[in-house]
């Protein structure tokens, strides 16, 4: 995605990402490729930036890692703060 310089790529079909919304989102279950698709819509036009947040998330065991997330709110980005478990 980065090496193609794709900025709002989101593959809903990645096992590591569906584990790692889950445990972003704090969610019982995996979410399905059209739940996370919905929730993807949110970090639109960044989905590709939002995705490498999110597998990182994975490499980091037994510590929380926060990450900032641009969320667009009409004409304007809103940064969001995220902590990751």
């Amino acid at each position: 995605m980065f090496h193609l310089e794709r900025p709002d790529v989101f593959p809903p079909g990645d096992l590591a990402l569906m584990v790692a919304i889950q445990r972003a989102y704090r969610m019982r279950a995996r979410p399905t490729p059209e739940k996370a698709r919905a929730l993807a819509e949110t970090w639109r036009p960044h989905r590709s930036v939002a995705s490498w947040y999110l597998w990182q998330s994975l490499f980091v065991a037994g510590r929380a890692v926060s990450a900032v997330l641009l969320v667009p709110t009409g004409y304007l980005m809103a940064a969001v703060s995220v902590t990751l478990a």
